[in-house]
C-alpha cells in the first residue's frame, strides 16, 4: 500500500483503514492474521507510526465482515502455520523454501515483506 506523504498522520490513518476495507469487500475476505510487532522496548518514533497502523488494522478488521482474526507474533505464525521454532524465519528470508504456487521463486522472485505476508496469509487460513 503506498500511503501519500502529504497527508498528515490522522489523514493517513484513515486512507490505511478505508484502503484496507476496500480491499477485504473486494475480494470477500473471512480470514485475517495480523502480525504486531515483536517487541515494545526501547520504542523507537517509526514503532509509534507501526502501533498506530496496527492499531488502525485490528480496529477496520473487527468492524468487518471478517468471520475469524487473530493477530500475534511470529510465534503465533509458526504455531498456526504447523513450524518448529526459527523456521518462520528461515522461511522469510529464503533460506528455507515454502510451498507456494508454481509462479512465485520463494527464494529469488519474492521480497522478505512479500514471503511475510504470504505466511500471515497461510497462518489466516489454519484459524
Amino acid at each position: 500500500m503506498h500511503i501519500p506523504l502529504s497527508l498528515d498522520i490522522p489523514e493517513r490513518l484513515q486512507y490505511i483503514r478505508n484502503t484496507l476495507q476496500d480491499i477485504i469487500d473486494q475480494y470477500e475476505i473471512n480470514n485475517a492474521f495480523i502480525r504486531i510487532n515483536e517487541g515494545m522496548y526501547s520504542v523507537k518514533s517509526h514503532d509509534i507510526e507501526r502501533y498506530n497502523i496496527e492499531g488502525v488494522i485490528l480496529e477496520c478488521v473487527a468492524g468487518c465482515d471478517i468471520v475469524k482474526y487473530k493477530y500475534g507474533k511470529i510465534v503465533t505464525m509458526e504455531r498456526l502455520l504447523g513450524l518448529e521454532k526459527g523456521d518462520f524465519k528461515d522461511l522469510a528470508y529464503g533460506k528455507e523454501i515454502y510451498e507456494v504456487p508454481s509462479e512465485l521463486d520463494w527464494a529469488n522472485g519474492l521480497s522478505k515483506e512479500e514471503r511475510e505476508s504470504i505466511l500471515a496469509c497461510n497462518a489466516a487460513l489454519n484459524l
